[in-house]
Protein backbone atom coordinates (compact mmCIF):
# COMPACT_ATOMS: atom_id res chain seq x y z
CA UNK A 1 0.00 0.00 0.00
CA UNK A 2 2.90 2.61 0.86
CA UNK A 3 4.36 1.71 -2.34
CA UNK A 4 1.34 2.37 -4.67
CA UNK A 5 1.09 5.80 -2.32
CA UNK A 6 -1.91 4.31 -0.34
CA UNK A 7 -1.19 4.75 2.81
CA UNK A 8 -0.64 2.53 5.93
CA UNK A 9 -4.26 1.56 7.06
CA UNK A 10 -4.77 -1.72 6.34
CA UNK A 11 -8.07 -1.92 7.56
CA UNK A 12 -9.83 0.42 5.36
CA UNK A 13 -8.16 -1.78 2.55
CA UNK A 14 -9.70 -4.62 3.96
CA UNK A 15 -12.86 -2.96 4.50
CA UNK A 16 -12.94 -1.74 1.01
CA UNK A 17 -12.22 -5.40 -0.21
CA UNK A 18 -15.54 -6.66 1.27
CA UNK A 19 -17.55 -4.85 -0.28
CA UNK A 20 -16.16 -7.21 -3.80
CA UNK A 21 -19.29 -9.22 -4.28
CA UNK A 22 -18.92 -12.86 -5.92
CA UNK A 23 -21.99 -15.29 -7.21
CA UNK A 24 -23.25 -18.36 -8.81
CA UNK A 25 -25.50 -18.02 -11.17
CA UNK A 26 -27.06 -21.81 -12.23
CA UNK A 27 -28.90 -22.55 -14.68
CA UNK A 28 -30.80 -25.83 -15.43
CA UNK A 29 -30.13 -27.61 -18.34
CA UNK A 30 -31.84 -30.71 -19.83
CA UNK A 31 -29.81 -33.52 -21.39
CA UNK A 32 -32.69 -36.15 -22.49
CA UNK A 33 -34.50 -37.01 -19.65
CA UNK A 34 -31.33 -36.24 -16.85
CA UNK A 35 -31.26 -32.58 -16.13
CA UNK A 36 -28.26 -31.01 -14.76
CA UNK A 37 -27.31 -27.49 -13.09
CA UNK A 38 -24.74 -25.50 -14.79
CA UNK A 39 -22.92 -23.49 -12.33
CA UNK A 40 -21.34 -20.47 -13.46
CA UNK A 41 -19.21 -18.39 -10.50
CA UNK A 42 -18.87 -14.28 -11.51
CA UNK A 43 -17.64 -11.24 -9.82
CA UNK A 44 -20.06 -8.20 -9.67
CA UNK A 45 -18.90 -4.94 -10.96
CA UNK A 46 -17.41 -3.12 -7.75
CA UNK A 47 -18.68 0.59 -6.80
CA UNK A 48 -16.46 3.02 -8.36
CA UNK A 49 -14.46 3.76 -5.05
CA UNK A 50 -13.10 -0.02 -4.92
CA UNK A 51 -12.56 -0.01 -8.67
CA UNK A 52 -10.51 2.99 -8.11
CA UNK A 53 -8.72 1.33 -4.86
CA UNK A 54 -8.24 -1.98 -6.97
CA UNK A 55 -6.91 0.25 -9.87
CA UNK A 56 -4.04 2.05 -7.92
CA UNK A 57 -3.01 -1.64 -6.71
CA UNK A 58 -2.80 -2.70 -10.18
CA UNK A 59 -5.73 -5.51 -9.67
CA UNK A 60 -8.04 -6.69 -12.37
CA UNK A 61 -10.80 -8.39 -10.64
CA UNK A 62 -11.81 -11.49 -13.43
CA UNK A 63 -14.90 -10.93 -15.68
CA UNK A 64 -15.75 -14.70 -15.73
CA UNK A 65 -14.56 -18.07 -14.35
CA UNK A 66 -11.49 -20.07 -15.75
CA UNK A 67 -12.80 -23.57 -17.47
CA UNK A 68 -10.99 -26.04 -15.27
CA UNK A 69 -11.50 -29.99 -16.52
CA UNK A 70 -12.73 -32.37 -13.77
CA UNK A 71 -10.02 -33.01 -11.70
CA UNK A 72 -12.05 -36.18 -9.45
CA UNK A 73 -10.99 -38.95 -10.52
CA UNK A 74 -14.08 -41.25 -11.26
CA UNK A 75 -14.17 -44.63 -10.05
CA UNK A 76 -15.97 -47.93 -11.72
Amino acid sequence: MLGKGLGSNARKLVNAFGKIKSMDVVVPVKRGDVEVKVRLRTVAKPEEDVAVLLSHLGLRLPSRSKTVQNVVEKNG
